[in-house]
């Protein structure tokens, strides 16, 4: 049911560019190029047994610890701890309005992002990364990902390392 709407919207979308002889895949080119190109992965790092749970701990506590001002080449622009409720920012410190969670989120420039959690079901630290790629103008979309793809595997190393993960990538 949560995705009733947005199928709705989509439909409504299609058959309207469908009507000026446009595809999908035109309107997603289209964004790409006034946005940039996103692309998205992530590590998926299994800790097994009871060592495994406190390892995955220990990450998260040693993440929250640390001031991490750069990932990779890019910057970091703020860290959300879920669990505190707080965002940090330019040195300020502002509450957020969401229920706690043990959940980490970095914002990075280039508007590029980063996500650390355990998973609530496996021995499993998931650490997200979004990545964004500006396009110009008469680029091959395959070489704006390529970019992203490459950029997400040096920000997925240089986290790892920040993490005391490095040979999980």
């Amino acid at each position: 049911k949560d995705g009733i709407g947005a199928a709705l919207l989509f439909a409504e979308l299609y058959a309207k560019r469908r009507s000026e002889r446009k595809s999908m895949f035109d309107v997603l080119d289209g964004l790409a190029r006034e946005y940039g190109h996103y692309a998205s992965g992530q590590l998926a790092i299994t800790m097994k047994g009871v060592d495994g749970i406190a390892k995955i701990q220990s990450v998260m506590r040693t993440l929250r610890e640390k001031t991490i001002d750069k990932v990779g080449p890019l910057a970091v622009l703020s860290m959300t701890d879920v669990s505190k409720g707080i965002r940090v920012a330019k040195g300020e410190t502002t509450k957020i309005p969401l229920p706690p969670s043990d959940v980490l989120f970095y914002e990075l420039e280039s508007k590029c992002r980063i996500i650390a959690r355990p998973s609530g079901t496996e021995p499993k630290l998931k650490i997200y990364f979004d990545v964004r790629e500006p396009m110009k103008k008469d680029e091959p979309l395959a070489d704006a990902d390529a970019r992203a793809q490459a950029r997400m595997g040096e920000l997925k190393a240089a986290f790892a390392a920040i993490a005391g993960l490095e040979g999980s990538v």
